[in-house]
């Protein structure tokens, strides 16, 4: 059943396309005579009603979990080296510096064109974003892709809320899911081990 969406008063109502038409059933006696049409509701389905207090409380927890999200975000991109695995490096750092500065090193699957250049490319863009602004220094600019990369990780959860919102999801329960997307992203649970 198609839904669409109707504001009225600050308030937003999910109907049925079908709720305005009542529905008439004829119903038959012992004998088989008809009796006359009764009315009954088009829908058992509650009509969904998300008042302005419920939806500002839903946008105050959407907010509050960006906002923790982004911070915790921010404080390990600037004091947390983290966990530097092999192909993190090699198969996007080292192409992107390449790109950038002119040297570094060129894994063979760029080589035989076994992997596709679009995340180095990437990482080159921020890569010469920092070179433009003065900061040649490794830490500064390996800082700026970090913290380019936490700005993608809450920019994807405010995209949950939204894709949620969009498919009828109620307010509060697409802030919660965009909310615990945002912390579940963040690995800092594998940091206190």
């Amino acid at each position: 059943m198609r839904t669409r969406r109707r504001r009225t008063a600050g308030r937003s109502i999910l109907q049925s396309r079908r709720a305005k038409q009542p529905i008439l059933e004829q119903t038959t006696v012992r004998n088989g005579a008809p009796m006359p049409p009764t009315e009954e509701p088009a829908s058992t389905h509650a009509v969904e009603t998300e008042t302005h207090a419920e939806r500002r409380i839903a946008l105050y927890v959407l907010g509050g979990a960006l906002a923790l999200g982004t911070a915790l975000r921010v404080w390990l991109s600037l004091n947390d080296d983290g966990i530097y695995w092999p192909d993190e490096i090699y198969q996007s750092l080292e192409p992107a510096h390449r790109l950038v500065f002119g040297y570094g090193l060129l894994a063979w699957e760029f080589i035989d064109g076994a992997r596709n250049w679009t995340f180095p490319t990437f990482v080159a863009a921020v890569f010469e974003v920092a070179r433009l602004i003065g900061s040649d220094e490794p830490r500064d600019y390996l800082g700026l892709t970090r913290l380019t990369f936490s700005a993608v990780g809450v920019a994807t959860a405010f995209g949950a809320f939204r894709l949620a919102r969009a498919y009828g999801a109620v307010t509060l329960s697409a802030a919660c899911g965009a909310g615990s997307g945002c912390w579940g992203c963040s690995d800092w649970w594998r940091r206190s081990f």
